[in-house]
């Protein structure tokens, strides 16, 4: 009883981490599409507040969006650890 609750948290623990790495990965592309699709978008977008008036100058948009891309990666590689881990 109590070994198949811990698979089961256990799993609910891997497909939430999954998830917010696809998440995290499909972001970068969302972002590419968003800022990228209009001027009056980007406009708007770079002149908010600080972290997204920066997004105007290539640099770090390039180090967001690469951070952003890498830690969707690490979660991934963590939930296909923990999936090999249960089985």
């Amino acid at each position: 009883m109590i070994r198949s609750m811990k698979r089961t948290l256990i799993d609910i623990l891997t497909s939430a981490i999954l998830g917010i790495g696809l998440l995290l990965l499909a972001t970068p592309f969302f972002l590419w599409w968003f800022l990228g699709g209009d001027m009056e978008r980007r406009w708007w977008v770079t002149h908010g507040p600080y972290p997204l008036s920066e997004f105007g100058s290539g640099p770090f948009f390039i180090a967001t969006v690469a951070l952003i891309f890498f830690l969707g990666l690490i979660l991934l590689f963590i939930a296909w650890i923990m999936r090999k881990r249960i089985k």
